[in-house]
């Protein structure tokens, strides 16, 4: 619900313009960002199965249920309409937190990836760009410079950070948690 007040007194043509923006307002709050990995790591195969097919699966059926927008990053970063089970390049996580800071009514970030990004201080500093919460999945163990990474950035971003291990299965529940949550 807005704070804006329409006075009855204003030129009906800036009542109904004033209105409708407030409903598209309205309808597009509450999405949630999913930022996804498709850098080359991801082909690799954890549990017989590669990491990007399972996180593709997963987030095309979870995107049918919630609201949510793609943004899927490798050498770049491109708003997407569902995740294609592809991984090549490297890990430009900047480029997507800066695509992410251009979206809007977005009420958490949710960055999902299995390695270390190609520059740490740009992820940072796009990061910080984003009002709202940034939530960080690892696909791998929860010991390595990827995974302390991604708790610094959730960390910076006021909100959590969590792992699979190897266990691929365990990315939908992750999501789920965060998209429920």
């Amino acid at each position: 619900m807005s704070n804006l007040i329409i006075k009855n007194n204003a030129p009906q043509s800036l009542q109904s313009s004033l209105s409708k923006m407030l409903e598209s307002r309205t309808t597009e709050q509450g999405y949630t960002l999913l930022l996804c990995d498709t850098s080359g790591s991801m082909g690799e195969t954890a549990k017989g199965r590669r990491k990007i097919e399972t996180l593709a699966e997963t987030v095309n059926k979870l995107i049918k249920k919630h609201r949510c927008k793609l943004i899927a990053f490798s050498n770049s970063a491109k708003l997407v309409s569902e995740l294609k089970p592809h991984a090549s390049g490297g890990t430009d996580m900047a480029a997507a937190l800066r695509l992410a800071a251009t979206q809007r009514c977005i009420s958490k970030t949710i960055v999902i990836s299995d390695g270390y990004p190609d520059d740490a201080q740009a992820a940072l500093i796009e990061a910080r760009k984003l009002v709202s919460p940034i939530c960080c999945i690892y696909i791998g163990p929860g010991e390595d410079e990827g995974y302390k990474f991604l708790c610094e950035l959730a960390r910076l971003g006021k909100g959590q950070a969590s792992y699979t291990g190897n266990d691929t299965n365990l990315i939908e529940q992750k999501i789920n948690l965060l998209l429920t949550a």
